[in-house]
C-alpha cells in the first residue's frame, strides 16, 4: 500500500471547519438565522464536532440544554427543512467538506416548555435515518455527501397523526472520516424548538435516553470508512426509525410559551421593539438612547450566528438621531410601526427525504428518497436587508447636556474561527514538484484524533483536509467595538 505524502505547510492550508444547524425552514419558509434553534455562544467553537458521547452537548449541541426566547410554530403536516452551515453566519461558504462521510438521523420529543425544557434525558425518538447506499455508484454514497450535495440541507415531513404540542427536534450528523481504529467519530447536532399545531393523537410507541442512544461500544460509530474492501453493510446508529401508538402525553392545544410579537427587527432569538413616542428634542434623546441599548442587547444575543438584525436595528438609530437634530420641533420615532428586517428567506419546497408518509431509515420496507435526489439545487436569493441611510453622530448633540451620542461604528460582523480555511487548496508549483510517493508512516504514539490517512493515490493539487487548531492567543472579543452609549 502506498500513500502521497506532502509537507505540513500545505496540509494546514489545506485544514477546513466543520458545520453547525444554523437555520431552519418551515415549508420552505426560512425562520432566520438561529431563530428558534439553540446555537452554540462561542463563534471560535462554534462549529466543532462533538465527540464525548456521554456529554450533554449530545442533546442539543454547545450550550443547548439552554432554551431560547422563541419557540416557532409548525402546522400539521408540514415539511421541515435543517440547514447546515460550515460558517454558521454565512450561507454562502457551504454547508461541510465533502470528505465528512456518515449517516444523518432526525430525532424528536416532546416537551412541556420547548423554552425551558433541557432536553436530557429520556423521551426521544426517531423520526428518519439514512446511512450508505450501496447501490450508488457516484459521488454521494453517504447521507452526509447527499446532504452537502443539497446545499447542507435536509427536509423531513412531521406526520399528521402526531400529537400536538412543545417539541424539540434534532437533527443529527455523524461523520466517521476519523472513527475506525482511530476511535474518534464526530457528531454535528443541534435542536429546533417548535409548537405543533395537530388534532394527531399518536406519540412514539418507544423512546431512548439522550445521551446514551449511542455509544462507543457500538459499530456504527467506530465503523472504518478507509478499509479496502469497506464493508457496504453500514448499521445506522441509534433506535430504529419510530412506531406509532396512541399517545400516553397530554396534548397541548395552543402555545403558550416562546411567543414573540411586535418585532420591528430580528437576530438569532432577539427581538427589537418600537421606540418610545416623542415630541420635542429630549425625548428624541430619550428613544435615541434607549435604541442603541436594544442594539447592545441585540449583539449580546448573537452568538454564531451573526448580526445582520443589529445591523439594521443600528441603522434605525441612526436614522432617528437625524430627526433629533432638527431640535425641538422633533417629532417620532422614525420609520414608525414599520419591520424593518430581515425579511425571511424562502426556498422551493423540496420533497421530504421521509416522503411525508412514509418514514425511510432502519425499519423502512424500501430504501428512503435521497435527499439530494428528491430536490434541485437552490441559489440563495440576494439580501432582502433594510438599507436605511446611515447617518454619521453629530460631532455635538443639539440638546443639552442631556443629549446622547451613539457611535460612528457598529458591531463587527462574526468572523470564522481560523480553522476554517478556503474551500479549495492549489499547492504551489514547489510543493507539487516536492512530492513523492513513499510508504506510510507510522502513527504516532497518542495521535491526534484528527489527523486522518487516506488510504489511496492522491495528486497534490487536490484538497487535503485535518483540522488544524488555532494559535493559543487567538481570541474574539466581539464587545470591544460595542461601546455604543455615552453620556455627554
Amino acid at each position: 500500500m502506498k500513500y502521497t505524502t506532502t509537507t505540513l505547510l500545505a496540509l494546514a492550508a489545506g485544514a477546513n471547519a466543520h458545520t453547525m444547524f444554523s437555520e431552519f425552514y418551515v415549508n420552505g419558509v426560512g425562520q432566520g438565522s438561529g431563530t428558534c434553534v439553540r446555537t452554540a455562544h462561542n463563534p471560535e467553537t462554534a462549529v466543532n464536532p462533538i465527540r464525548d458521547l456521554s456529554s450533554d452537548d449530545m442533546v442539543c449541541g454547545q450550550n443547548g440544554v439552554t432554551g431560547v426566547a422563541r419557540t416557532c410554530a409548525v402546522t400539521s403536516g408540514s415539511s421541515l427543512t435543517f440547514e447546515y452551515r460550515q460558517w454558521p453566519d454565512d450561507y454562502s461558504r457551504g454547508p461541510l467538506d465533502h470528505g465528512h462521510m456518515g449517516p444523518c438521523s432526525v430525532y424528536l420529543k416532546k416537551v412541556d416548555n420547548a423554552a425551558t425544557d433541557s432536553g436530557a434525558g429520556d423521551g426521544w425518538f426517531k423520526l428518519w435515518d439514512e446511512g450508505y447506499d450501496a447501490n450508488d455508484s457516484g459521488p454521494n454514497p453517504w447521507c452526509t455527501q447527499r446532504m452537502i450535495a443539497n446545499e447542507g440541507r435536509i427536509t423531513v415531513t412531521l406526520p399528521e397523526s402526531l400529537q400536538g404540542g412543545d417539541y424539540l427536534v434534532r437533527p443529527e450528523l455523524l461523520a466517521l472520516h476519523n472513527a475506525g481504529p482511530k476511535g474518534a467519530p464526530e457528531f454535528y447536532v443541534g435542536c429546533a424548538q417548535v409548537f405543533y399545531e395537530s388534532s394527531g393523537t399518536q406519540g412514539p410507541a418507544s423512546t431512548v435516553s439522550i445521551p446514551g442512544h449511542v455509544n462507543m461500544s457500538s459499530s456504527a460509530v467506530t465503523f472504518d470508512v478507509w478499509q479496502t474492501p469497506m464493508d457496504k453493510d453500514y448499521p445506522i446508529p441509534g433506535p430504529g426509525v419510530a412506531s406509532f401508538a396512541a399517545a400516553s402525553t397530554t396534548a397541548q392545544t395552543s402555545q403558550t410559551d416562546g411567543i414573540v410579537t411586535d418585532c420591528i427587527a430580528t437576530n438569532n432569538n432577539w427581538c427589537g421593539k418600537e421606540l418610545p413616542d416623542f415630541s420635542g428634542e429630549d425625548g428624541c434623546w430619550a428613544a435615541d438612547k434607549d435604541c442603541w441599548a436594544q442594539v447592545q442587547a441585540c449583539w449580546d444575543a448573537a452568538d454564531a450566528v451573526g448580526g445582520t438584525g443589529c445591523t439594521i436595528m443600528e441603522n434605525k438609530c441612526y436614522a432617528n438621531q437625524a430627526v433629533c437634530k432638527s431640535g425641538s420641533s422633533a417629532s417620532g420615532p422614525a420609520n414608525k410601526g414599520k419591520f424593518l428586517g430581515p425579511e425571511a428567506s424562502t426556498i422551493p419546497v423540496p420533497s421530504s427525504v421521509n416522503g411525508g408518509t412514509q418514514y425511510g431509515g432502519s425499519n423502512a420496507p424500501a430504501a428512503p428518497v435521497s435527499s439530494a435526489a428528491a430536490s434541485s439545487a437552490y441559489s440563495a436569493p440576494a439580501s432582502s436587508a433594510y438599507s436605511a441611510p446611515v447617518y454619521s453622530a453629530p460631532a455635538s448633540s443639539a440638546a443639552s447636556s442631556a443629549a446622547y451620542e451613539a457611535p460612528a461604528s457598529s458591531a463587527p460582523a462574526y468572523s470564522a474561527p481560523v480553522e476554517s480555511a478556503p474551500a479549495s487548496y492549489e499547492a504551489p508549483a514547489s510543493l507539487a514538484a516536492a512530492a513523492e510517493t513513499t510508504a506510510a508512516p507510522a502513527a504516532p504514539a497518542g495521535g491526534d484524533p484528527d489527523v486522518v490517512t487516506v488510504t489511496e493515490y492522491v495528486t497534490v493539487t487536490d484538497d487535503v483536509y485535518v483540522t488544524a487548531t488555532a494559535p493559543a492567543g487567538y481570541k474574539r472579543h466581539l464587545h470591544e467595538h460595542q461601546k455604543h452609549a455615552r453620556h455627554h
